[in-house]
């Protein structure tokens, strides 16, 4: 097409001159002298070519701007509602949202509060791709976002995390450690990984683009719960959960949130017993003896002397200590377990006012007969297993519907006992029910 409209501006400038040189008198033509008609027929013709050149490219410049950018947008284990630059674009997952080349504000906000905004440049006939765990905190999210931006060279690959220092592979090979970039990479499919230890592996499939950048940002969610768990020598219902992430180690409220989040969203693996899903702590007792409720407040010395010492716990500490440390509770620690179940059981009323154990119903040493009725609570899953005894090492015999009501038999520690009908009797977690 450039070859023809170069050619048309060669032959449109030929008869502009023959025209203009009609135009002078017969006897002035022939003393006019042909080095100068020459170069006028040479400015004229470079005149018409860079007109049609820059036209063309500005033609092209208009075509492409009109050519939209997409989003492809995703919340892990969530629902968030979408904005783009302060505008709602409705809930998630959204999916090829057409929109205008450019700079764009995009931001989540979920039912519960937690919020993400970021700022991404959309290119002509891409789509960036934005995937999001907003999780129980900011530490404790993760996330992972693609977008491209123009280079006049070849195609090229940039990768950063949080934290940085991070593996990159790169279709399975270890390439580098985040910041990474590279331009020797053709266009394609690829699928990047990105690992450290402590955090969860995020995994994503990318398209480098020719003379295109590919950025690849990714935040890595901190491992809340180490990958099996066991319980500390000598204690049969305190379970060691360490990190050596001092982010982690320095807001304890926040870890325990997280490790409620990591339960149901991922699952503990418990020694012995294998994954579970179902709440399987009552409270948690740190190096300095502090202990507190599911929520992450701290419980008064009342609170823990009510508390049953047939109740799950977890010591949350730092790994990095000797083994021998890592292995036993500190004297601190010790004292606080100690004082578990020394005070009067409490009652339900008294029991609901421990933060984070509203649906625990009575805790204490065994009761039976005590009547009235279990309604089974919100699980995330819509029902709950029933056990043939009072732990994770039950079986499961039944499962019972959330909003459901039973007949309370029984109540052992964290675990409750339920009539399922006429023939089946069970066990379900007291986390996951309120008592009448």
């Amino acid at each position: 097409m450039l070859v023809a409209i170069l050619a048309r501006a060669c032959y449109l400038s030929y008869v502009y001159i023959m025209s203009i040189s009609t135009l002078v008198p017969t006897k002035e033509r022939k003393t006019s002298k042909p080095f100068y008609t020459i170069i006028l027929y040479i400015l004229i013709s470079f005149g018409f070519v860079a007109l049609a050149y820059f036209g063309l490219v500005f033609v092209k410049n208009i075509s492409k701007s009109k050519i939209p950018a997409a989003l492809e947008l995703k919340v892990e284990n969530g629902e968030a509602e979408v904005f783009l630059d302060g505008v709602s674009i409705g809930k998630s997952p959204i999916e090829n949202y057409q929109l205008e080349a450019g700079s764009h504000e995009v931001m989540l906000q979920s039912g519960d509060g937690m919020s993400y905004k970021t700022n991404i440049d959309f290119v002509p006939g891409a789509a960036a791709v934005v995937i999001k765990e907003l999780g129980s905190s900011s530490l404790f999210s993760s996330g992972a976002s693609v977008w491209f931006a123009k280079k006049s060279a070849d195609s090229s690959l940039s990768v950063i995390s949080e934290p940085s220092g991070a593996d990159v592979y790169i279709d399975g090979t270890l390439v580098g450690s985040t910041p990474y970039n590279s331009a020797k990479l053709s266009a394609g499919g690829y699928e990047i990984k990105v690992a450290m230890a402590g955090y969860e592996d995020r995994v994503l499939r990318a398209e480098v683009l020719e003379t295109h950048t590919t950025n690849f940002n990714v935040i890595l969610f901190p491992n809340a719960v180490p990958s099996e768990v066991g319980t500390i020598e000598g204690y049969d219902n305190i379970y060691d959960v360490t990190s050596n992430d001092p982010r982690v180690l320095s807001d304890i409220s926040s870890w325990i949130k997280a490790i409620n989040y990591w339960t149901t969203t991922r699952g503990v693996n418990i020694k012995d017993l294998g994954l579970t899903k179902e709440p399987l702590f009552t409270y948690f007792i740190d190096a300095e003896g502090i202990v507190y409720g599911t929520d992450g407040t701290t419980l008064s010395a009342d609170q823990v002397a009510g508390l049953s010492s047939d109740q799950k716990g977890a010591y949350l500490h730092s790994k990095n200590v000797s083994e021998t440390e890592a292995s036993q509770l500190t004297e601190k620690a010790k004292s606080s377990v100690e004082k578990l179940g020394t005070g009067p059981v409490l009652t339900e009323a008294e029991n609901k006012e421990i933060p984070g154990t509203e649906n625990a119903g009575t805790v204490g040493t065994p009761q039976t007969g005590i009547g009235g009725q279990a309604t089974i609570l919100d699980t995330g899953l819509g029902w709950l297993r029933v056990r043939n005894a009072p732990g994770l090492s039950g079986e499961e015999i039944a499962k019972v519907n959330v909003g459901e009501a039973f007949e309370v038999l029984d109540i052992q520690g964290d675990w409750v006992k339920i009539r399922v009908d006429a023939n089946v009797a069970g066990w379900v977690s007291a986390t996951y029910v309120s008592i009448d």
